[in-house]
């Protein structure tokens, strides 16, 4: 039988007592002022808040506003201030102190019980959702008010540090969570300490015979035609889609921004379609497709934002990038060299990102149906790598992270949860539009035959227009924009 959530928080308890060993002789009190112990008492006060902020929410289940749920929600927000007021130079951290070490160890267990309670939830559409019959208890409303209270201790200790340390910021805060923590009377736990972990679910026997297996790879190419290029954006979406969770930090990273990068050029290309469209005198399209360009452009934001924090998180060089990059990056440049006039194009800081004609990329209006089926099938990477990488935060993050990377993944795990939350459904939203202007778009190629283009379709830098102006500026209104100037990795 696996450790309980008692167990956990009586191992906290026992860091917390020899913690509060190490403040009281005055001539050990001094580490109560260290660097160290600072830098702790704000990584504590975010692990106190994460367990206010699910009792706020039921773990997910929340029905109804309560006022304990109010209280946990102040109770939270005073937490996570403190942590702001306390937050210090995470490059030059400093060696912990025994008091610090003592309080380190005392959040490690209490994160890892709160990461046991979690378990026995999964991620929804809007958070987290009971997954077993245990959730039930957890979520209760006498069990969050038993963990309210145990925060309230928790707060409780972290004030009088505070006070030793003299951070008056710190006490006014802290004595703000305390106050919207407390509880009259002393509540059960329901059995919350006899928790443990979920037992693994068990995949259902599958014939294996009858899964159709993935499609064999389609070998990237100097130069590519059309056809090549459309089918081997479509294996490596089904690759990425079958790879599983990222392992290694740098994995995290590097997908964030090749996901960003599809994401741009998927609004690039919808603009250029927008712009033959109404070449074509086909307004139903023109206005399906920019109704669809607007999400895409909504999924940018979010990737924009997960990609700016994973620059701020310090990644391992040594650790390896996992397979599923391969499909990433050849998925970039498949879709790069389809809308950009450069054949061999690359990304790279320096790489030029003019966009072919409309006319050039989709001659008639069969190859404009074509193009945005083939970005219907490109959406669905961003979809995939949200998805994986929810399951990922919740089995507690990527490996492959420096000790500073470590605590600065901790301060923004719970930012990146949403983000990447925010993301997937910003994903489903734009598949969904997407597929209403595929519907539109296949009516109007019945009604205005044309030829296919040519598997192949060559042409100059000259035949090829580039954009001017800011990187953040999309001129849809000329049914073009500028392109991504990032690089994966």
């Amino acid at each position: 039988m696996g450790a309980t959530f008692g167990d956990l928080l009586a191992v906290a308890d026992a860091h917390w007592a020899e913690t509060m060993q190490w403040l009281e002789p005055l001539e050990l009190s001094w580490q109560a002022g260290e660097r160290s112990t600072i830098d702790e008492l704000g990584q504590t006060a975010l692990v106190l808040a994460r367990y206010a902020e699910r009792v706020g929410t039921g773990f997910g289940a929340q029905e109804r506003e309560t006022a304990a749920v109010r209280r946990a929600r102040l109770c939270a927000a005073s937490l996570r201030e403190t942590a702001s007021v306390l937050q210090g130079n995470e490059e030059n951290a400093p060696e912990r102190c025994e008091l610090a070490r003592s309080l380190f160890m005392a959040r490690q267990a209490l994160g890892c019980g709160l990461d046991l309670l979690s378990a026995h939830f999964e991620v929804g559409e809007r958070g987290l959702r009971p997954a077993t019959a245990q959730s039930e208890v957890i979520s209760s409303p006498s069990s969050k008010e038993w963990l309210l209270t145990a925060v309230d201790g928790y707060a409780g200790q972290l004030l009088r540090i505070a006070e030793k340390a003299g951070r008056t910021d710190a006490v006014a805060k802290l004595s703000e969570a305390v106050r919207h923590a407390r509880f009259r009377g002393s509540p059960e736990d329901q059995g919350l300490r006899a928790m443990t972990m979920p037992e693994p679910r068990v995949a259902p026997e599958v014939d294996v015979e009858g899964l159709e297996p993935l499609p064999t790879r389609v070998p990237l190419r100097g130069s590519e035609g059309r056809e090549r290029a459309l089918t081997g954006m479509r294996v490596n979406v089904q690759w990425l889609e079958a790879s599983g969770v990222p392992q290694s930090a740098r994995t995290w990273r590097s997908l964030a921004t090749s996901t960003l990068m599809t994401s741009e050029i998927s609004g690039q290309t919808l603009r250029l379609l927008m712009a033959r469209c109404r070449q074509l005198d086909l307004p139903e399209a023109t206005a399906a497709l920019t109704e669809a360009e607007m999400t895409v452009g909504m999924l940018t934001d979010k990737w924009t934002e997960i990609t700016a924090m994973w620059r701020e998180v310090s990644c391992d060089r040594r650790s390896q990038l996992d397979q599923m990059m391969i499909d990433a990056g050849e998925l970039v440049v498949r879709f790069g060299r389809l809308v950009y006039a450069d054949r061999e194009w690359k990304p790279s800081v320096n790489a030029v990102t003019k966009l072919v004609r409309p006319q050039v990329l989709a001659p008639e209006a069969v190859d404009v149906h074509m193009i945005a089926r083939a970005v219907v099938d490109v959406i669905k990477a961003p979809a995939a790598v949200a998805s994986s990488a929810l399951i990922g935060l919740e089995r507690g993050g990527p490996a492959g992270l420096t000790q500073q990377g470590e605590t600065q993944m901790g301060l923004r795990h719970e930012r990146l949860r949403g983000g990447y939350l925010q993301a997937r459904n910003a994903a489903a939203e734009a598949r969904q539009a997407l597929g209403r202007a595929t519907q539109v778009l296949a009516s109007s190629a019945e009604r205005r035959p044309g030829r296919l283009a040519a598997e192949s379709f060559p042409f100059q830098a000259k035949e090829s227009i580039g954009i001017a102006g800011s990187e953040t500026t999309r001129a849809r209104g000329n049914g073009v924009g500028k392109g991504p100037r990032l690089a994966p990795g």
